[in-house]
């Protein structure tokens, strides 16, 4: 009985942990998208909507479905780092660097998202 106790406890907190990681990855995602879209016209001089920021950045990440390749997989996932650059420049129609600033302030806006819900998602998800 008490292993299946501790089994199934174990298996919440991966379910738990598995729910909060998407949780905050969604939640992550919209406001870096929404940042981006507010931000566009300022640093690219081109109003783009959310739906079509969502749009590019999401074929971008067709590189990373590769990432489980041992030793290869790192470097391929690098690529979605040019992709996403590619896929932004080509709907916008600015210069490449100003879309590697554009791109390098979502990274940054992403990752400070992050630090901010992750630790409010987990802790509301640690009940479980």
């Amino acid at each position: 009985v008490l292993g299946w106790l501790g089994a199934s406890s174990f298996g919440l907190g991966i379910l738990s942990a598995l729910i909060s990681t998407v949780l905050m990855s969604v939640v992550s995602l919209g406001i870096m998208v929404g940042l981006l879209s507010a931000l566009s016209q300022a640093l690219l001089g081109v109003k783009l909507s959310a739906g079509q920021l969502l749009r590019a950045l999401a074929y971008s990440q067709g590189a990373n479905m590769l990432s489980f390749v041992p030793g290869v997989g790192r470097l391929l996932s690098l690529w979605t780092i040019v992709s996403g650059v590619a896929a932004v420049r080509e709907i916008s129609g600015a210069d490449t660097q100003k879309v590697a600033i554009f791109m390098i302030v979502g990274a940054v806006a992403g990752v400070v998202v992050a630090m901010v819900i992750g630790p409010i998602v987990f802790g509301m998800l640690s009940i479980f």
